[in-house]
């Protein structure tokens, strides 16, 4: 197929030859009417072949207002980095488009219905097989030993210790911790160090209240309880007690939950008490040799499945299998399906509010790759086809120009 630009030159070709060989002839009607449409659409050729040509190079060597386009690069960039940014891409448009997606069902199709769930395992399966293979225990113990540290340093722990304590308690996992502390206390109830314990307390209760007064000896001995006895019943009672309170509705274990409740409302704002547990929590942290246990935790597992692959393989399914159940759960669950919306829109709203200007950095970087020569050659592919049919027009214009005046001049 012939291009634009070749249709151009040989109708500039052809007008050219036909003024010259109707020149001679220009004294009659025929021949002046040919030479003054052929010159005219000649010179309107030439012309918009000059000025098409003088927006990408210089025509006939001539420098002065041509090259327009590589001598504009920089101008011609800013303004595409400015539409981008600005106009295509604007941070609000991203926004509004943003806030029409529901994510989380994207996610949950992508997942159950195009094969996403596979290619997460084997992703998984490859991370985990390299980590195994590559992974130098000591240097992973102190990169997390270093941003665990930093982390809880920088972090307001107090807030979060609280805001955890509450969220157990709003899913009910206060009386599992309750259970389980009332088992370990039935435990050491039911222990003999605990019973001579009571002994003991009761001995000594009973001294300050004698005080070397003959009436309240007199009374002890009448009440004729050995300090071995009064251990047994207080064993008894309190065993008793943990064992009513191990009832979902037991007063007692309804008044703890209650205190606990009104004592973690109170102690979100108490600045002193959050004070404490912050220096708290980095004694002990200080004391803690968080490098050490992961590394010894991490290089035991290393040996562990280098010498036993099928229970890599074992351990990686378990994980699979959980991932499988977390994804059908978030599949028919609304609320958090909602609450996923929520979180990674506010997330890449916030993203976008700091990162908006990298997409016009993006775009410059990508623009000026483009040497002079190409960024000619790309535009000329583009809109070059186009802009020869300037120099088609120009010719055929100005031949019908030409002939029109050539007539109108004709009897004058």
């Amino acid at each position: 197929m012939i291009g634009n630009k070749n249709k151009a030159t040989f109708l500039l070709g052809l007008v050219s030859v036909g003024f010259f060989i109707s020149y001679p002839f220009q004294h009659t009607f025929i021949g002046g009417l040919v030479a003054g449409g052929c010159g005219a659409a000649m010179i309107g050729g030439l012309a918009d072949w000059f000025a098409v040509s003088a927006l990408f190079r210089r025509p006939l060597g001539i420098p002065f207002r041509t090259g327009i386009v590589p001598r504009n690069r920089e101008k011609i960039f800013q303004s595409l980095v400015y539409m981008v940014e600005n106009q295509l891409l604007m941070k609000e448009n991203i926004k509004s488009r943003l806030n029409e997606y529901d994510v989380a069902s994207t996610l949950v199709q992508i997942m159950l219905e195009h094969g996403g769930k596979n290619i997460v395992k084997r992703m998984a399966y490859s991370f985990i097989r390299d980590m195994i293979t590559q992974v130098k225990p000591q240097q992973l113990g102190n990169m997390i030993d270093e941003i665990i540290k930093n982390t809880i340093y920088k972090t307001k722990v107090a807030l979060y210790m609280i805001d955890g304590a509450e969220w157990l308690i709003k899913n009910r996992y206060d009386d599992k911790v309750i259970n389980f502390l009332i088992a370990q206390c039935l435990l050491l109830v039911d222990h003999q160090q605990t019973k001579t314990l009571f002994a003991e307390y009761s001995l000594a209760v009973r001294q300050r209240y004698e005080q070397g007064k003959t009436r309240r000896t007199w009374f002890n001995k009448w009440l004729n309880l050995s300090t071995e006895e009064v251990g047994t019943i207080g064993q008894q009672a309190l065993r008793a007690t943990l064992t009513a309170m191990q009832d979902d509705q037991h007063a007692k274990r309804q008044q703890l939950k209650s205190w606990l409740q009104q004592w973690l409302v109170a102690k979100r704002t108490d600045s002193v008490f959050q004070g404490k547990l912050e220096k708290w929590v980095h004694q002990v942290l200080n004391q803690i040799d968080v490098a050490q246990y992961v590394t010894h935790y991490i290089a035991e597992f290393r040996a562990g499945a280098l010498m036993n692959n099928r229970q890599t393989v074992k351990w990686l399914e378990l994980s699979i299998n959980q991932f499988d159940i977390i994804m059908a759960d978030f599949a028919q669950d609304e609320q958090n399906r909602g609450q996923f919306n929520q979180v990674v829109k506010s997330m890449l709203s916030q993203w976008l509010d700091n990162y908006h200007q990298e997409i016009g950095k993006m775009v410059m970087e990508s623009l000026n790759k483009f040497t002079d020569v190409m960024l000619v050659e790309f535009i000329e592919s583009k809109v070059g086809n186009d802009l020869q049919m300037i120099r088609i027009n120009g010719s055929v214009v100005g031949g019908l120009v030409g002939m029109v005046l050539y007539i109108m001049t004709f009897w004058l």
